[in-house]
């Protein structure tokens, strides 16, 4: 896991800083009293949180055999419920989930595979990428898979059979879905959720 910080050029920053001490609370009299620091240090950080970025990957590599949905979930959980509010994360968690799922299922066919998982996160959004290199993969497209308007819609044209729910699910989730495969190398599903 990294941390990527895309913050203002450090002359900005440091115009910004002295602003904040420099404002009506502040001499050289006299110091900061804690109100006055606090303000000054969330008004700082107001101003610099939306420019950061947090990147982190990881892999299924260090997650064993079987190779099994709940051990993975842990580790998205671990990662993303600290940073992201309670509804994201559990919209974002469902999501995973099902792309995890089907990876499982229809890509590795419930044998141990690599699966990358690579995330973005912004004060306005999240950007996740899912990598797997199963062959069974390749074969598989998104194309009209879940594409409904309503869960009405979906049970009247699957009558029945509950194949492509989950797609359904990611597609009402998430912002943006987007499915890549680049035969012999990696199947590709990029999300994106807005956070704001």
């Amino acid at each position: 896991m990294y941390l990527n910080s895309m913050m203002p050029d450090l002359s900005s920053l440091a115009t910004l800083i002295g602003k904040l001490l420099t404002d009506d609370s502040f001499s050289r009299e006299q110091t900061l009293s804690d109100e006055a620091q606090y303000e000054a240090r969330q008004r700082l950080l107001n101003a610099i949180l939306p420019s950061i970025t947090v990147s982190f990957a990881f892999s299924t590599d260090d997650l064993g055999v079987p190779f099994k949905v709940t051990p993975i979930m842990r580790r998205i959980a671990e990662i993303l419920e600290p940073v992201l509010s309670g509804e994201h994360f559990l919209n974002i968690r469902l999501a995973l989930e099902e792309v995890v799922s089907n990876i499982i299922e229809h890509s590795y066919n419930e044998e141990h595979g690599k699966i990358v998982f690579r995330f973005m996160i912004t004060s306005e959004d999240i950007a996740i990428e899912v990598e797997d290199f199963g062959e069974r993969g390749k074969d598989y497209s998104m194309n009209g898979v879940g594409d409904y308007k309503t869960l009405q819609e979906f049970r009247e044209q699957n009558q029945g059979k509950m194949r492509g729910l989950g797609v359904f699910l990611v597609r009402k989730i998430m912002d943006e879905v987007r499915y890549e495969v680049v035969p012999g190398q990696y199947n590709r599903i990029s999300m994106k959720k807005r956070l704001v």
